[in-house]
C-alpha cells in the first residue's frame, strides 16, 4: 500500500506539539470510482471546511492517483492506495487508522456535502464538551431525508444508535480512542463478511463515554446510483441481509461495557431487520442455527452468549410478523380511504 506521507508527518508533528488537535476529517472509501472520487475531492477542497481529507482506494486508478499526486504537497490530504482490495470494512479501518483529527465523519464516494449545514456542524463540534457520537442527517439524490436524526424514538423503542448503519450518517470522536479501540475495529472489520463498519466505529465511539447527539441538518446528500452501487433496481444495501453481518455486530456489542445495554442491542437489532426486511418476503440467506453455531464454533464462544445471540435472532421472528401485519393493515385502510372519498 503506498500513502501520500506529507500530510500524515504534519498532522504527528501537530498532535506532538502544542499546537491544538485538528478538529475535523472526511474520510473517503473508493472502489473503481475514480471520476465520482475525484469529483468529490475537488467539491470538498472547494469548501475549505475540512481539516484533512483522506482517500483511500480499494482498486488501482491511474486517473486518481495522476490527480492526487499534486496533492502530495498539500499537508491537509492524505492518500491510500491499497495493494489489494481490502473489502469496504478493511478499507474504513485504514481511514480511520489514518485519521488525526479529534472527529471523523466518512462518506461515500458518489456522496456530496451541503456547505452550509457542513459548516454549521463544525463550530458546533468546536465548542466544549461535545460527545463522541453525532448522528447527522443524510438525504437521498432528490433531497429528501433518507436517515433522518430527528427521528430519535420510533413506536416501542428509544433508537438512539439505529440510524448509524448508513455510511455518512454519523460522525465520531477517533482523538479518545485508545490502542485497543483501534484493535478492536480493525479485528471486527477483517472478520469473514463483515458489514456495517459505520455501525461499529459509532459503538465504539458511544462505550467511551455513551455521550451522543443528533445534528438534525441534512450534512451529507447521496449521489446517483449507478453500476456499482445498482443491484438489480436496488442499491446494495437493499440486498437479502446476511445473518452472519448481524451476529458479527451483535457479537462487538457483548464486548463492549455502556448503559441499557440489552435494549440498545434490541434498538440495534430492530433497525437491521427493518433496513433488511422492510418487504416482508425477505429473509435471512442462512439457517439461523446453523449460523449461530457456525459462528460460535469459530470463535469460541460460551453456551450463555450462543443463547443471547439466539434470544435476539429470535426478534426477526417478530418483526418480520410485524411488517407483514403493517403491510396487509395498511393495504386494507388504504382501500377503505379511497372507498370513503368515493
Amino acid at each position: 500500500m503506498a500513502i501520500l506521507q506529507s500530510s500524515r508527518n504534519y498532522f504527528l508533528k501537530a498532535m506532538k506539539s502544542s499546537v491544538k488537535m485538528p478538529l475535523l476529517a472526511v474520510g473517503i472509501p473508493t472502489y473503481r470510482r475514480p471520476e465520482r472520487a475525484i469529483s468529490l475531492i475537488r467539491h470538498l477542497l472547494k469548501l475549505e471546511i475540512y481539516d484533512q481529507i483522506i482517500v483511500a482506494s480499494n482498486s488501482y486508478e491511474a486517473v486518481l492517483a495522476e490527480y492526487l499526486k499534486p496533492l502530495s504537497n498539500d499537508n491537509k490530504v492524505t492518500f491510500l492506495q491499497q495493494s489489494t482490495n481490502q473489502g469496504i470494512a478493511g478499507n474504513y479501518a485504514s481511514i480511520v487508522k489514518l485519521c488525526c483529527c479529534k472527529y471523523l465523519h466518512i462518506i461515500s464516494d458518489e456522496d456530496s456535502i451541503y456547505p452550509q449545514a457542513a459548516r454549521k456542524l463544525y463550530g458546533w463540534l468546536g465548542r466544549p464538551e461535545q460527545p463522541a457520537l453525532v448522528v447527522v442527517t443524510v438525504n437521498d439524490q432528490h433531497n429528501n431525508p433518507y436517515k433522518n436524526a430527528f427521528n430519535k424514538k420510533n413506536r416501542f423503542l428509544t433508537d438512539p444508535l439505529g440510524d448509524t448503519a448508513h455510511i455518512g450518517s454519523c460522525v465520531f470522536e477517533v482523538g479518545s480512542w485508545k490502542p485497543q479501540t483501534f484493535q478492536a475495529l480493525e479485528e471486527y472489520c477483517y472478520r469473514d463478511g463483515a458489514a456495517y463498519p459505520t455501525t461499529a466505529s459509532a459503538l465504539l465511539s458511544y462505550s467511551h463515554s455513551g455521550g451522543l447527539a443528533y445534528f438534525g441538518e441534512p450534512v451529507v446528500k447521496m449521489g446517483e446510483v449507478d453500476v456499482i452501487s445498482d443491484v438489480k433496481g436496488h442499491r446494495s444495501y437493499g440486498m437479502l441481509p446476511k445473518l452472519n453481518q448481524f451476529l458479527s455486530i451483535l457479537e462487538l456489542l457483548g464486548t463492549l461495557k455502556f448503559k441499557s445495554k440489552l435494549r440498545n442491542e434490541i434498538s440495534i437489532y430492530y433497525y437491521f431487520s427493518h433496513h433488511g426486511l422492510q418487504d416482508s418476503y425477505r429473509k435471512f440467506a442462512e439457517n439461523i442455527f446453523a449460523a449461530i453455531s457456525a459462528l460460535s464454533e469459530s470463535r469460541g464462544l460460551s453456551k450463555s452468549e450462543r443463547m443471547r445471540l439466539l434470544l435476539l435472532v429470535s426478534w426477526y421472528f417478530y418483526f418480520k410478523l410485524y411488517y407483514r401485519c403493517k403491510t396487509s393493515v395498511g393495504r386494507i385502510l388504504s382501500v377503505l380511504g379511497k372507498r370513503t372519498k368515493e
